[in-house]
């Protein structure tokens, strides 16, 4: 995103998917059909493996905003069926189904049972913690199979009451204010 905010790509965003789908396309079809390895480096930096998945949100995001809605539905139905030819075969293609519908709901206004506060809060600090979870919580069952508190609800509930502590506190002294330089900064310069 920062590549197209400072070349002022953002208006092409549309063609710029469909290479970018078309580009994922070919490459896993060369690495799955014949002898050519994609390096993974190039793997990381163009997202190929999961692109795709990444492509449906942008197009959820228009379907919901109402930008372009009859060009953003053709986008989704055209990445869903090339995420389902990709992924047909793999052990996980049930969650992308069930992730694409209920994104698909959510674009289309169809997710009111989606608007409690326990999960917009969840919504809110879900970066901070995902950022933090898997490290802090395996520490923290860790520390507390140590000290003999194995049981199911200790080493679920602690970890899962410090990871949401220490994510609401990184969301509110960390993200809020980087945020806001973040967008004064880009603001002053785009």
């Amino acid at each position: 995103m920062v590549f197209l905010l400072h070349f002022k790509l953002l208006n092409k965003m549309n063609i710029i998917c469909i290479l970018w789908l078309f580009f994922i396309g070919i490459t896993a079809y060369l690495e799955n059909n014949s002898n050519i390895y994609i390096h993974n480096a190039i793997k990381l930096i163009f997202l190929l493996e999961y692109g795709s998945l990444f492509i449906s949100g942008i197009f959820f995001y228009k379907l919901r905003e109402r930008h372009f809605k009859i060009l953003s539905l053709s986008f989704l139905i055209l990445i869903f069926s090339s995420i389902i030819s990709f992924y047909l075969y793999q052990p996980y293609i049930h969650y992308i189904i069930f992730y694409y519908i209920l994104f698909f709901m959510f674009a289309l206004g169809k997710c009111n049972f989606l608007k409690s506060k326990i999960l917009i809060f969840i919504g809110t600090i879900s970066y901070s913690l995902y950022l933090i979870h898997q490290l802090l919580g395996y520490v923290i069952i860790d520390r507390l199979e140590s000290h003999n508190l194995n049981n199911s609800a200790t080493i679920i509930l602690i970890p899962l009451f410090i990871c949401i502590t220490i994510s609401f506190i990184m969301w509110k002294y960390i993200e809020i204010p980087g945020n806001k330089f973040i967008r004064s900064f880009f603001s002053s310069r785009f």
